[in-house]
């Protein structure tokens, strides 16, 4: 990258056991990872998203807090041990704010799972205290990533909204949700709220830190990204060559 960072990618099934095995294998080759970022998340069946509480089957639900919850907790155990025993480790948990007020128009399981993962992160910190290795959700509320575009493409579709993305974007705070901004957040303003961007920029998140912070720097040997596309879930491992203070 332009940063002197290398960037290795290593494709992997988060939503399954033998998968999530497979990928701490491979990165624990190269050392321990120093801070890992578990951002898969997302309703199991997207395309169910609006059915409400009521027509959400039941699976959706055990899918979903799988695939928000227990995959992180999974990687979690197979990582961790290997920060605490060197003494340093970070561990970002990508949340949501429909984690703290659910929306009527949020996945009633993704919600759940969210909340879930708050409270798992709460006590993961507890249980980490005083090892050097902090642990931290970030709770955005809605971002236009590329799934949440392909949402507003449909609704656009159903309701003659036109082919303006900015039109779009403003038809939809209109008419489906409401927020106290003017737009959507954008990938980029998560990444600057995370713990190690550290920029005080909160109109789309909220963050919950049970362990204080102490340090700005952070010497990035290793960062592990685990991330999720549709269909097909990537993953991505940084090595840093110096010491250097690094927006996540």
């Amino acid at each position: 990258t332009g940063r002197g960072l290398s960037v290795e990618f290593i494709p992997a099934d988060a939503e399954t056991d033998s998968g999530i095995d497979a990928l701490a294998a491979s990165v624990l080759v190269g050392g321990a990872v120093d801070i890992l970022v578990n951002n898969v998340g997302g309703p199991a069946n997207p395309e169910g998203a609006m059915r409400g509480f009521i027509a959400t089957p039941t699976l959706d639900w055990t899918d979903t807090y799988y695939k928000c919850v227990v995959g992180a907790v999974r990687l979690i155990n197979l990582l961790a041990p290997a920060m605490k025993e060197k003494g340093w480790g970070r561990i970002i948990n990508i949340s949501s704010a429909g984690g703290l007020e659910p929306a009527a128009d949020v996945p009633p399981e993704y919600a759940a799972a969210k909340a879930a993962m708050n409270t798992m992160t709460m006590s993961l910190s507890r249980a980490l205290a005083k090892s050097g290795v902090t642990v931290n959700a970030v709770s955005p509320g809605p971002v236009l990533t590329e799934g949440f575009q392909g949402w507003i493409d449909g609704l656009s579709e159903e309701r003659g909204w036109g082919t303006d993305p900015v039109v779009k974007e403003a038809r939809f705070l209109q008419e489906i949700l409401s927020l106290t901004v003017s737009r959507l957040g954008r990938p980029e303003d998560i990444c600057r709220q995370s713990p190690g961007g550290f920029h005080q920029w909160q109109q789309f998140s909220r963050r919950w830190w049970p362990e204080p912070r102490s340090d700005l720097t952070i010497p990035l040997s290793e960062l592990l990204i685990i991330t999720g596309v549709p269909h097909e879930p990537a993953h991505s491992r940084c090595r840093a060559k110096h010491r250097q203070t690094r927006r996540l």
